[in-house]
């Protein structure tokens, strides 16, 4: 696992993508390495040097191509909203690059706080998030792959250019990695919202045994009279305040994750915007040239098979995305829920007044309380919150607009 990270950082690197340093000696990511400041800087450049020229090359190439001349405008958006992201995503890298190093050692922190045996604690909730991740992986990288297949493959006849001609080839290298970068920023965005996860619902875990072991304390308050060796060996204030403790590290955990979710979807909004507005585009495009196909006399069905297959993995890599922000959502509602009805239960008021012990207890799941006490909701430049809700919303939205592309190109055939 620790190879599958380093790889992954380091291909984030190589694009030009993340123009940090690690240091091993300190174990924090640092801004100043000139070498790596240096070469992402040159790899930036380059891609927006070359950006304008290969976007108009395939806008010229849209409006000369027969088999699209229906979709001109939709294709030449598309291809402009995709370069679009790529200048975004790079700017944003150098201008949000403090706060970036800045989310990454606090993060790195906050995961070596749990260690290893919390790993082995919580087994089941570290394999199942180790399961989203790889699934979020295999639709990114699907995506890339379903890229050349169009590109030499299935789809190589619909932009009209000749397969061998080695400037084709240095095109469809140049989309490979605009493509690549997409994905990237795409799947940081979903890997930092997924490993918070996993760290949320191990604490709402150890808020549920804490739940457990107020009810343990009251059974064994009703038999420490009836057994001598329970009064020497059970000490109930010392039990209270191991779990206020407890509680107080809940507290300050809870506090800590909610901020850097906050702060990890506000440094990747404008990236995130881009790509989502650049998904939207390309289903359209996509059930478009499915119903194109579908109309033809000599009937393709391996390429009707293509493209479903490239609309099934869209809608589903896009719907991973927004279904983790649902799930920070509804776990930041329970773990309200819960300790709410931990302070109103009557085995923790019970256990502190047999005791006549102080309320230090109570007034720490108040804090905590207070610190839940704001709705959680992510939120994207203000616009829409993101969640499934959304997800569909926007999938019925490119569904409606695909049927107006559809009433312009039959009246235009009409004429």
């Amino acid at each position: 696992m620790v190879n599958v990270v380093r790889i992954y950082y380091n291909l984030n690197r190589a694009v030009g993508l993340f123009n940090l340093h690690y240091d091993q000696k300190n174990g924090e990511f640092i801004s100043y390495h000139k070498p790596t400041i240096l070469y992402c800087a040159l790899v930036g450049t380059a891609i927006l040097a070359l950006l304008p020229f290969i976007m108009i090359v395939f806008i010229k190439t849209a409006y000369y191509c027969e088999p699209i001349k229906s979709i001109r405008i939709n294709t030449s958006l598309l291809i402009i909203t995709d370069h679009a992201s790529i200048v975004v995503i790079l700017l944003t890298s150098w201008w949000k690059r403090q706060a970036i190093c800045c989310w990454c050692n606090a993060f790195s922190k906050m995961l070596a706080h749990f260690g290893v045996s919390d790993a082995y604690e919580y087994y089941d909730i570290v394999q199942r998030t180790r399961k989203q991740l790889l699934q979020k992986l295999g639709l990114s990288s699907f995506t890339i792959v379903l890229l050349y297949i169009y590109l030499y493959g299935t789809g190589n006849g619909n932009f009209c250019p000749k397969t061998n001609d080695i400037s084709y080839v240095l095109k469809s290298l140049f989309c490979g990695l605009t493509e690549l970068i997409v994905v990237l920023i795409d799947y940081n965005l979903f890997l930092g919202l997924t490993l918070m996860h996993m760290i949320l619902q191990i604490l709402l875990k150890k808020l549920k045994e804490i739940s457990h072991d107020i009810q343990l304390m009251k059974r064994m308050q009703e038999v420490r009279y009836e057994m001598k060796e329970c009064r020497k060996t059970f000490n109930p204030h010392m039990w209270l305040k191991q779990l206020q403790g407890d509680v107080d590290a809940i507290a300050m955990e809870v506090a800590e994750l909610k901020k850097m979710i906050y702060e990890l979807v506000r440094i990747l909004q404008m990236p995130y915007l881009c790509i989502l507005l650049n998904a939207f585009q390309s289903l359209i495009a996509i059930i478009f040239h499915i119903l194109r196909f579908t109309q033809q006399r000599d009937l393709d069905i391996i390429t009707v098979i293509f493209y479903l297959i490239v609309l099934s993995a869209n809608i589903t890599n896009l719907m991973k995305s927004f279904q983790v922000c649902e799930y920070l959502c509804e776990d930041f509602k329970i773990f309200n829920e819960k300790a709410y009805a931990l302070i109103l239960s009557d085995n923790l008021r019970q256990a502190v007044n047999d005791n006549h012990a102080d309320n230090s207890l109570i007034l720490s799941l108040e804090i905590l309380l207070l610190y839940l006490k704001q709705p959680f909701q992510l939120t994207l430049c203000g616009m829409f919150e993101l969640n499934n809700n959304t997800g569909l919303s926007m999938l019925k939205s490119a569904g409606l607009n695909l049927l107006y592309l559809i009433q312009i190109v039959l009246s235009k055939n009409e004429m």
